[in-house]
C-alpha cells in the first residue's frame, strides 16, 4: 500500500478550524472549546490507552486501527501538520518491515485502516507514541489566543460601526475606523489613534473639494489654512440661510480638524505620546461621529 495515500488530507476530510474563517481571527471560547477541547480530550485517551495495551499485551496482538484513524483525523482539522508527519514515519516503518500490517477499506471521509500486525517490537512502537503525542503538544502551543475584555468585543466586529451613508461615502475612512476599532479590542490603544486619523484624511480632502484645494501634497497645517479662509470669504457673500448654514458646517468641520492636528494627530504621527485606552476610545468614537457628520453634504 501506497503511504502517500495514508495520509492524503482527502481521504481523511480536513474541517478549518474556526479562528481560520472568523473574521480576524477572533472565535468565542465556546467556539474553540467545541472545536478543540472535547477532542483533545478524546486524543490524549488514545494515547494513553494505546501505552497502556503496549505495555500488557504483546504488539502483534495490539488493533491501532481506532486509534491512528482517531489521531489522523484530528491532525487534519485541527491543521496539526507535523503531528500528523510524525503519525505518517510510524505508518512507514510499519509498511516497510511488514507491507501487509496496514490495509485501508474506504474512502474519502468513509476510508479507514486496520492493522493486522504492527511489525514492531514493543519499545519501538511505544517510542513512535510517546514521539506523536510530545510532537502534538509541542504544536498545539503554536497555536495562540488572545482574549478580548467583554467591554472590547464588539469593536472587533465592524458591525458597530455599520452605517450606509459612512460605509458608502467615505469607504476609506470606514475601512480605517474599521481597523482602529480592531486595535482597540486588541489592546494597541496608540494604534487605535493612529488609525483613526488616517481616517481624518479622508475628512480632510472631503472638505478641501468644494474650495477646489489641493490636499495631495500639502500638509494639514497648509491645508486647513487654505480651507478656514475659504471659510471667511463665505463672510463676504450676500447674506442667506445657505450662506449661513454654509459658514457653520465648514466652519465647524475646519475648527475640529484644527484641534485634532494639534491635539492628536501630530503627536501620534511624530511618535510623540501614547494614548491609554480611555483615550484611544474617546478619539475613536470622536473620529466616527465627526466623519459620519460630513456625510451629510461630503463624500471622498
Amino acid at each position: 500500500m501506497a503511504f502517500g495515500r495514508v495520509v492524503q488530507e482527502s481521504d481523511i476530510g480536513v474541517v478549518p478550524a474556526p479562528w481560520e474563517a472568523a473574521p480576524n481571527g477572533v472565535v468565542s471560547l465556546l467556539a474553540m472549546l467545541e472545536f478543540a477541547a472535547r477532542d483533545y480530550v478524546e486524543i490524549a485517551y488514545q494515547f494513553g490507552e494505546v501505552l497502556a495495551t503496549l505495555r500488557t499485551e504483546k504488539p502483534k496482538e495490539l488493533d491501532l486501527g481506532n486509534a491512528i484513524q482517531t489521531l489522523l483525523a484530528e491532525a487534519n482539522r485541527l491543521g496539526l501538520h507535523v503531528t500528523r508527519e510524525a503519525l505518517g514515519e510510524f505508518l512507514l516503518e510499519m509498511v516497510k518491515l511488514n507491507p501487509e500490517s496496514v490495509t485501508a477499506i474506504g474512502i474519502g471521509l468513509e476510508r479507514t485502516f486496520h492493522f493486522k500486525n504492527v511489525g514492531l517490537n514493543t519499545q519501538r512502537t511505544c517510542y513512535h507514541v510517546e514521539t506523536i503525542y510530545s510532537t502534538l503538544k509541542a504544536e498545539l502551543r503554536t497555536t495562540l489566543f488572545k482574549v478580548i475584555p467583554k467591554e472590547r468585543a464588539k469593536y472587533n466586529d465592524p458591525e458597530w460601526l455599520k452605517s450606509p451613508d459612512l460605509q458608502t461615502k467615505f469607504p476609506l475612512a470606514f475601512r480605517e475606523l474599521e481597523r482602529a476599532g480592531i486595535c482597540y479590542s486588541l489592546g494597541q490603544p496608540t494604534a487605535c489613534v493612529f488609525h483613526s486619523m488616517r481616517a481624518l484624511e479622508s475628512g480632510l480632502s472631503a472638505l478641501a473639494k468644494p474650495f477646489t484645494i489641493s490636499s495631495t501634497l500639502d500638509n494639514w497645517n497648509t491645508i486647513i489654512e487654505q480651507i478656514e479662509k475659504a471659510v471667511r470669504n463665505l463672510g463676504t457673500q450676500q447674506k442667506s440661510q445657505q450662506k449661513s448654514d454654509d459658514e457653520k458646517f465648514y466652519g465647524a468641520a475646519t475648527s475640529h480638524l484644527y484641534f485634532v492636528k494639534n491635539a492628536w494627530r501630530n503627536h501620534v504621527s511624530h511618535r510623540l505620546e501614547n494614548y491609554s485606552d480611555d483615550d484611544a476610545l474617546k478619539i475613536l468614537l470622536r473620529t466616527q461621529e465627526f466623519v459620519g457628520s460630513l456625510c451629510e453634504r461630503l463624500q471622498e
